[in-house]
């Protein structure tokens, strides 16, 4: 059972238009863009894993592997403005990284993969 743990609050949790990660205890991530702020986005991740929501992953992670989310080290990774460019950064974050994200987001070519340090 998931256990109800709370992010700090700070200026990057409280802004818009960003690329957040959201860790697992087992040590892979959720990586996610958002226009909202990241506690608003993790309020919605929240409820889809306790609702077991099979179109989001960290739902499906939760309930293949009965494995705990570790809510309170969420973090925000970059801010971006422009939607199409958070889309992007969101896409070379989730080849770069090993995470449990269903969908790869936008097709990117793997040559940009190197761009986000």
């Amino acid at each position: 059972q998931q256990q109800e743990h709370s992010l700090e609050l700070n200026v990057s949790t409280l802004r818009f238009h960003q690329q957040y990660e959201i860790p697992c205890r087992c040590g892979q991530v959720y990586i996610g863009e958002t226009c909202k702020t990241l506690i608003d986005r993790m309020k919605e991740h929240k409820r889809s894993v306790q609702r077991i929501d099979t179109n989001n992953s960290l739902a499906v992670h939760v309930k293949e592997t009965l494995h705990d989310i570790s809510w309170e080290n969420a973090k925000v990774l970059l801010e971006e403005q422009h939607k199409i460019r958070r889309k992007i950064k969101e896409a070379i974050l989730i080849q770069k990284t090993p995470c449990m994200n269903m969908d790869l987001g936008m097709n990117v070519d793997p040559i940009w993969k190197d761009i986000l340090n």
